[in-house]
């Protein structure tokens, strides 16, 4: 016995019911959406997910960071003083208009020791000074600080240009004008005294270079 053809008729109705079976079967394996977002049960997360971190990140920039220094201690020789450069680290950098005067709190903090030649490194900065205030102005450091009036003769000569070689050897710094105790003050160079509010350089130091 002959069966009949499908006519082209049944063969579409027989895809379209295909069709719908797949959608359906789709849907019910699918991801439901909504229109509004559903808090989800912290207890349904994995432990990961929810603990918070205990390590903290630090701000962009240099904030927080760590940099290599020069600061000058006095080298002495016999009866030859001289400047000496040596290396520190500055911790927890927080700015760059901060640095220097980290820089400086660091040249105060620098206790009596020896060079790699075996001379002796002095400190000619009385370890009570503070940094009142350190301010860029362009390629200048204005600089006050507490007690350094309170050294005597060639002393207040050498920390100042313990002062200024340090300050200039921050990028960018070319020269120091210092203040002592909120007033502008002079302070004593190689060959004279440098006037009041005295833009002060390496070039007012040149007998004291060690290298």
């Amino acid at each position: 016995m002959n069966h009949p053809r499908p006519t082209t008729r049944s063969r579409v109705i027989a895809l379209l019911l295909v069709a719908v079976a797949l959608v359906a079967l789709a849907a019910g394996c699918g991801i439901p959406t909504e229109a509004n977002a559903r808090p989800i049960d912290r207890n349904a997360l994995p432990q990961t997910l929810v603990e918070q971190p205990t390590t903290t990140t630090t701000p962009s920039g240099e904030a927080g960071l760590s940099r290599i220094a020069t600061v000058f201690l006095v080298s002495t020789k016999g009866d030859t003083e001289a400047l000496s450069p040596m290396k520190t680290e500055i911790v927890n950098v927080t700015d760059v208009a901060s640095y220097p005067r980290q820089v400086i709190e660091q040249l105060i903090a620098q206790q009596p020791q020896q060079n790699s030649s075996g001379n002796d490194l002095t400190n000619a900065i009385p370890p009570t000074s503070q940094v009142l205030n350190a301010t860029l102005d362009g390629d200048v450091l204005d600089l006050d600080l507490s007690d350094l009036g309170a050294v005597e003769g060639s002393g207040q000569r050498l920390a100042a240009a313990q002062i200024v070689y340090t300050a200039t050897a921050i990028p960018g710094i070319h020269g120091v004008r210092f203040s002592i105790d909120g007033e502008p003050a002079a302070v004593p160079l190689d060959e004279h005294a440098a006037d009041v509010g005295q833009i002060v350089t390496r070039d007012d130091y040149p007998n004291l270079i060690n290298y």
